[in-house]
């Protein structure tokens, strides 16, 4: 069973968030988000009353991550920490004295970014009924490319430094790390060291070239043994952007997003959101589109209870969308969508059809929590005996061997794994 459920928050999820908020453990704030949202975050954690951590944003520093349309929040927070804001930093950057003044701010800036003033510092620290600090301490982290990278050692020094200054808060280390080929090539005992040097008993781990639907038994097998390694040496073990499978590791904890989320991609005449939702006996999200065949071939057969108001709202989805697409094109110019440029009732019928959607979609989201914390409570053993079930029947169903691997290939590699690596 996992002990700990954190969501990353997209302020498109915030409504399904505050519906579902019996259903996860608490949330994780990107420090560049926190920056441009701090008012309705206040809000909305004054609302949920959960426990949350801000993850700084650091790794957002090394250019692999820096998106354009996060520069100017990036350069914002960099202010903030104290760091140059058009300037490249490199491990060499962080003498003693600096990277002390940086670890300071970084905290600060945790603690303090939701209070409404200076003034009420002392009484919401000292407060019994305080949703507006965080559970936990984020130390600032960088990616490694691998163990002997130079910023693995300005990451632990960093998180040293984070545990002697965040006072009585707990601190929760991020081991992020950039290729999964790294996995492949551990040297244990050099591994274990570094491992033991962070500080604290939580460590969590984000491995970020790591697409958990398509890797390869061999790479999975090797994750499982770094886990496995983790655990020798922390108690809590918080896996980050995690699916079903890291479940079944049994760690102390994972953190993920919301499946229900929009993904946008452009057509020639209007650029359009398509949403993604997670099929739970297959244990992975797919679009609508591709959804909807498997949910009318499978969902009843393989006895998921939530086919038919599943399917229920996508049609109605379908049908709204239709309608709104073409209020879109009503409004399109050389420069994009411009509302101004509909009709008053063209403009109420939008507003209302966009309202409705969004209901939609939270209802969506809210299925998704739901299933993930039934998830988390399961049996293994009993689980991967009813997936397995699941492969067989597809896979002898499906004349197509393509389409039977995409849709269980990815099941088949984690129970092989987890069958192979289970005492």
């Amino acid at each position: 069973m996992v002990d700990i459920t954190l969501i990353k928050y997209n302020d498109k999820d915030k409504n399904a968030l505050i519906q579902g908020k019996e259903y996860y453990s608490g949330i994780l704030i990107e420090a560049s988000t926190a920056l441009l949202k701090f008012k309705s975050l206040s809000q909305f954690l004054t609302k949920i009353k959960k426990p949350f951590a801000i993850d700084p944003s650091t790794y957002r520093f090394r250019q692999e991550f820096n998106e354009e349309e996060e520069r100017i929040s990036i350069q914002q927070l960099k202010e903030r920490y104290g760091l140059p804001a058009e300037e490249d930093i490199y491990p060499e950057t962080f003498t003693e004295d600096f990277a002390k003044v940086f670890v300071r701010n970084v905290i600060t800036f945790q603690n303090t970014i939701f209070l409404p003033s200076k003034q009420t510092l002392i009484l919401q620290y000292f407060s019994k009924d305080n949703n507006l600090q965080p559970r936990w301490i984020i130390p600032p982290y960088f990616p490694i490319e691998e163990f002997d990278d130079p910023w693995m050692e300005t990451n632990i020094q960093l998180a040293k430094y984070t545990s002697k200054l965040a006072g009585n808060k707990e601190i929760f280390p991020i081991l992020s790390i950039l290729e999964e080929d790294v996995l492949l090539q551990l040297d244990e005992m050099k591994v274990s060291e570094y491992i033991k040097e962070f500080p604290g008993n939580i460590l969590g781990l984000w491995i970020t070239d790591f697409d958990k639907k398509s890797i390869s038994e061999e790479y999975l097998q090797a994750y499982y043994e770094f886990v496995s390694l983790i655990k020798k040496y922390k108690e809590k073990v918080i896996l980050m952007y995690a699916n079903f499978f890291d479940i079944l590791l049994q760690p102390y904890g994972i953190s993920h997003g919301v499946s229900g989320g929009d993904v946008r991609y452009s057509r020639s005449w209007v650029s359009r959101e398509y949403i993604k939702i997670y099929i739970p006996f297959l244990k992975r999200e797919f679009t609508i589109e591709a959804a909807v065949p498997i949910l009318v071939k499978y969902g009843a057969q393989l006895g998921y209870n939530k086919t038919k108001d599943v399917l229920d709202i996508i049609r109605a989805l379908f049908q709204l969308d239709k309608e709104y697409s073409e209020l879109r094109k009503k409004g399109m110019t050389p420069n994009g969508f411009r509302i101004s440029q509909l009709s008053d009732d063209d403009k109420k019928r939008y507003k209302e059809l966009g309202n409705k959607i969004n209901e939609l979609k939270d209802q969506l989201k809210l299925e998704f929590l739901k299933e993930r914390n039934r998830e988390c409570k399961v049996d293994i053993q009993e689980e991967l005996k009813i997936l397995e079930k699941v492969v067989d029947i597809i896979k002898a169903s499906e004349k197509s061997k393509t389409i039977a691997k995409r849709y269980v290939g990815h099941l088949e590699r984690w129970i092989e794994t987890i069958r192979t690596m289970s005492p």
